[in-house]
């Protein structure tokens, strides 16, 4: 009984992480709003870029070498566009999210 309490409670803790996660991506989000005048991103442009963020994360542990999304990027305020690219170049890296990123992990 002890191994199925344990396997619930790691259950819960990886829930727990995942929340912290999106909430630490919701304050930088908002954060960065600020110094670009105060656009919040609406809830269509976040679910877009975790969309986009979650189908090059799928490319990159399948082993591609990246993917065409200049467009995405370059349409965007310059800002974000750069903070996008930074995000996508750390997925296929494998490097750990910028301290201003923490979605990443």
């Amino acid at each position: 009984m002890v191994p199925i309490a344990a396997a619930r409670q790691e259950s819960n803790l990886d829930r727990l992480r995942r929340r912290k996660t999106e909430l630490e991506e919701k304050n930088r989000e908002l954060a960065l709003a600020a110094v670009r005048g105060g656009k919040t991103p609406t809830v269509e442009e976040r679910r877009a870029m975790q969309a986009n963020l979650e189908e090059i994360r799928g490319i990159a542990k399948g082993g591609g070498y990246g993917s065409i999304m200049g467009r995405n990027a370059f349409q965007r305020p310059r800002d974000e566009a750069l903070e996008l690219l930074d995000r996508v170049v750390r997925i296929y890296l494998g490097r750990p999210p910028a301290a201003s990123s923490a979605e990443d992990a």
